[in-house]
């Protein structure tokens, strides 16, 4: 008897261990995807401790907000504190370290590079906005939520990154539609988390035939400076410039003035060039939004082009709360991030689907309402007169199985897995769901394939 209690004790604590032992692994193969991630050290690992410090050059005071940003995205993820402390000599450094630090050799302004060894993770950046990148880079790729007795794990790495394009940004119209001081927060919070650095905002303007609420001089210039301490500019036209103007002493560094312009797409336009800047009409299907490739020679200046997503929704007749604008922009936004940032030949949708998986939970800690239509179904169908039949094609961007039926019934996984094009030689009702382990499951397809029609 006290051996067969010996032997539950012993099990009861080799289970406890191996929970204790549960590892979460970083994943650098972030949204948008770095220009260039190489293992030289897939060996030597990086525990993602609590006592760790998060180091940065002195007096500087940009760097300094680098790093607390860095420390609170990671208590996101691990609930902890990190401290941060400033060094002017390396020799100052207690490793196993986190270190933020100036990069002579990174060439581009907004460039950064991620160095992570056993004892080291080190962020350079040509400049301080450099930095703040390979922040946001290293806040996607560690796991967004980590629970007691995880260890969260980073892979020895070098990862080189730049911007396609030097100013990346989104439109927003608030002319008929005002949003609260938090919600104006939260937006600019998402440019920085996809490393956005424009926010081409089209202001309310005095108008007497319509009641109009405004923004007071107090808080546009909170937001002016909340958007400049995450490396945002503000790009507006000259009626925000008189508002500007009456409500502060100079018009800050961080804001840009245009003359103005609305962008207004044609049913089968999907870039417009105005001068130095193209605007891209986000509410394209996502995997030809994806495909988009600005050509830079189009810009007046091609090497200080402005690429700007479009997503309308202001307007009394189509007015939507935050939240509803919220599902209507992520992942959008996302998959915006990736044509500005990511060069056109290293850019694969399906590598973006997986890596969207990630990013969405992080969505989800953070209480961010997204649409997962990226998980759809695709489908393509056809009459082909050789085969006497409706020929289907189904697709889904990470090969996530599919079932369907052709009588009408309720797909499911007992239901018939979709492996090659399915001929349909009868009228039936083709019903199809993609089914993913993650709860990512696709909307149901219900399409009525008519076939006697073609015959005749």
């Amino acid at each position: 008897m006290k051996v067969f209690k010996s032997l539950l004790l012993f099990i009861a604590i080799s289970t406890l261990l191996v929970s204790c032992e549960k590892k979460l692994y970083a994943y650098y193969e972030v949204v948008p995807l770095p220009q260039y991630i190489i293992y030289p050290l897939k060996d030597a690992r990086f525990v993602l401790s609590e006592d760790l410090i998060i180091y940065y050059p002195d007096s500087s005071v940009e760097m300094k907000r680098n790093a607390e940003f860095l420390s609170y995205y990671i208590k996101q993820s691990i609930h902890k504190d990190l401290d941060i402390k400033e060094y002017s000599d390396k020799q100052q450094i207690k490793y196993p370290a986190i270190m933020l630090d100036y990069g002579e050799t990174v060439e581009q302004e907004q460039g950064y590079v991620i160095k992570t060894d056993a004892n080291y993770v080190g962020i350079k950046g040509r400049t301080p906005q450099g930095v703040f990148y390979g922040v946001q880079t290293l806040r996607k790729a560690i796991p967004p939520e980590v629970y007691n007795h995880e260890e969260v794990i980073l892979y020895g790495v070098f990862l080189e990154d730049y911007p396609r394009f030097p100013h990346r940004g989104m439109y927003l119209d608030t002319s008929e539609q005002i949003f609260s001081m938090e919600y104006m927060k939260g937006y600019i919070d998402l440019l920085a988390l996809h490393n956005m650095n424009c926010f081409y905002w089209q202001m309310p303007l005095n108008n007497d035939s319509i009641t109009r609420e405004f923004y007071t001089a107090n808080q546009l210039e909170e937001l002016i400076e909340y958007a400049a301490l995450r490396y945002v500019t503000v790009i507006s036209d000259h009626d925000f410039e008189e508002i500007l103007t009456d409500a502060m002493d100079i018009i800050p560094a961080n804001v840009t003035i245009v003359p103005a312009f609305t962008p207004v797409f044609k049913e089968s336009e999907n870039i417009i060039y105005n001068g130095n800047f193209a605007f891209v009409n986000t509410q394209l299907p996502i995997d030809k939004l994806y495909n988009i490739n600005p050509d830079t020679a189009k810009f007046v200046n091609p090497k200080d082009g402005y690429v700007i997503g479009v997503h309308k929704y202001a307007g009394k007749a189509h007015a939507l709360t935050a939240r509803q604008i919220e599902y209507d922009l992520l992942p959008r936004m996302a998959t915006m991030s990736e044509v500005q940032w990511t060069n056109f030949s290293r850019k694969d949708y399906k590598e973006f689907g997986d890596d969207c998986t990630r990013l969405f939970k992080l969505y989800e800690r953070d209480s961010l309402n997204y649409a997962t239509d990226i998980f759809d179904i695709a489908m393509d169908y056809k009459y082909e007169p050789k085969k006497k039949g409706v020929v289907v094609h189904l697709n889904t961007i990470d090969d996530a199985p599919v079932y369907y039926t052709l009588d009408g019934s309720k797909p499911t996984e007992d239901s018939k897995r979709y492996r090659t094009n399915i001929v349909i030689k009868d009228d039936a009702t083709l019903r199809a769901v993609a089914v993913r382990s993650q709860g990512m499951n696709s909307k149901e397809i219900n399409q009525k394939i008519i076939v006697s029609d073609n015959k005749n």
